[in-house]
């Protein structure tokens, strides 16, 4: 998701841009709303000095254009109530001017704004914690206008128009997915076993489920990636690896037999033996069975053969010529 600016496209949207946003109906809203919150602190009596400050160092971070003369903007002060500016001045630098819209403001403020009550020969009812109290309130009022303006213009005003937005911004992600598809294992289905056209009439909840189920889908096909890499060699170091194997089993056979080596051996080859008679197919076990079992039918038979009668046993012997 780009982080530019979607009333703009020019800058990447940050708290920063929310008040210097160049769209033209941005800039009217924040002139409006502006208006309002100086409105509100004049009725509060807001001194002319601490107005001007405001204005004169809040300029660049609102970028909303002044009719009034600039001359005419700086503050002008004296004796005891310039060193209490200075160091306001001071104080919300170190701070910065633009978390003054986020309420964050000096307590040299309400000092200064107290001193110029005292020396008002008509002075205001309220206090200057009230004074200061209602002036980070509409400066947060201000800066809340300038995101909610934000919000609806992006996301709708009402629900039937944050639907419809929301439905068309899942409508755009499923045709970029079908444009460029990402690639994910084979156990999950295809993106492509249904078509774009039915995709494209899901009812919203139903579009935003499936574009969820991609993007978990991707993270489970890289995740289980990174695993498959991670558990298995590389191809050049697993041919290394092979190699030096090899060649310390030439180096092994190439030594001299000791008593030790040759006990080894024998062992390897009994092992071996042990294998082929284990893993041997099907039609070699009943070869060598019906080897066994003949062989050992003729040693049988070689073993119970009758012997040969001699001329003295009891049968008469043959005749060779008639009586």
């Amino acid at each position: 998701m780009s982080s530019l600016c979607p009333r703009c496209l020019v800058e990447e949207e940050t708290n920063h841009h929310i008040y210097c946003c160049p769209q033209d109906e941005a800039v009217k809203q924040r002139k409006k709303d502006w208006q309002e919150c100086w409105k509100s602190l004049h009725t509060a009596k807001t001194s002319v000095i601490i107005e001007r400050t405001w204005r004169l160092h809040l300029k660049k971070y609102i970028a909303i254009p002044y009719e009034e003369n600039i001359a005419d903007s700086i503050p002008i002060a004296y004796g005891e109530t310039a060193f209490l500016l200075c160091i306001a001045i001071s104080e919300q630098e170190a701070i910065g001017w633009e978390k003054l819209l986020l309420g964050m403001g000096s307590s040299v403020w309400r000092a200064l704004q107290a001193h110029i009550d005292s020396s008002n020969p008509n002075p205001p009812k309220r206090t200057a914690n009230d004074w200061i109290n209602t002036a980070i309130s509409q400066l947060l009022k201000f800066s809340i206008r300038c995101w909610k303006f934000r919000n609806e213009t992006i996301n709708g005003s009402t629900k039937q128009e944050q639907r419809q937005i929301a439905l068309a911004n899942a409508r755009d992600n499923i045709k970029a997915i079908y444009k460029d598809p990402p690639s994910m294992d084979p156990q999950f289905r295809s993106i492509f076993d249904v078509p774009l056209e039915h995709r494209l009439r899901l009812p919203l909840q139903a579009a935003e489920k499936w574009i969820a189920l991609i993007k978990h889908q991707v993270k489970v096909t890289h995740h289980n990636l990174k695993i498959l890499l991670r558990n298995h060699l590389q191809i050049p170091s697993h041919f290394k690896h092979m190699q030096a194997i090899s060649r310390r089993q030439e180096k092994e056979r190439n030594q001299p037999l000791t008593p030790r080596r040759a006990h080894r051996r024998a062992v390897q080859l009994a092992v071996k033996a042990m294998r082929e008679k284990l893993y041997a197919s099907k039609k070699q076990r009943n070869n060598q069975r019906r080897r066994t079992t003949r062989s050992i039918a003729n040693t049988r038979r070689r073993h119970t053969r009758p012997a040969m009668h001699s001329s003295s046993s009891t049968r008469p012997p043959l005749r060779h010529h008639p009586p």
